[in-house]
């Protein structure tokens, strides 16, 4: 796999209106007498994604995001410091959309999901 893509320098921060959602991948096996066994499903089983919002990005802003995800191409995982954390991990976007808001301003919206695997 190719060496994950670096976050450009300077961009601003998400809103505040972004979400973090974590999901955790199990096996379960259910018995007849009502037991129940659980375990992780391997070693990564505890993803986050991020349903991430930019407010009023200039075009230049816009132009370098977009280059970004364009460039990722939706399988290629790029560096991001998640809001509230101090360490960037990998992460992927198959889809986000910009939306022009005033001359020259856009809002950009799109999911980050947690990349484990390149």
């Amino acid at each position: 796999m190719p060496a994950a893509l670096p976050w450009p320098a300077g961009m601003p921060d998400p809103d505040f209106t972004s979400s973090k959602s974590v999901s955790a991948r199990i096996l379960e096996n259910t018995f007849g007498d009502g037991y129940t066994q659980r375990a992780a499903d391997g070693l990564n089983a505890i993803r986050d994604a991020w349903s991430v919002s930019y407010t009023n990005l200039t075009t230049p802003e816009k132009n370098i995001l977009e280059t970004l995800l364009l460039s990722a191409a939706g399988w290629q995982a790029f560096w991001w410091v998640a809001m509230g954390e101090t360490v960037a991990k990998k992460w992927t976007c198959k889809e986000w959309k910009f939306v022009p808001v005033a001359a020259g301003y856009w809002n950009m919206s799109g999911t980050f999901i947690q990349s484990f695997d390149n």
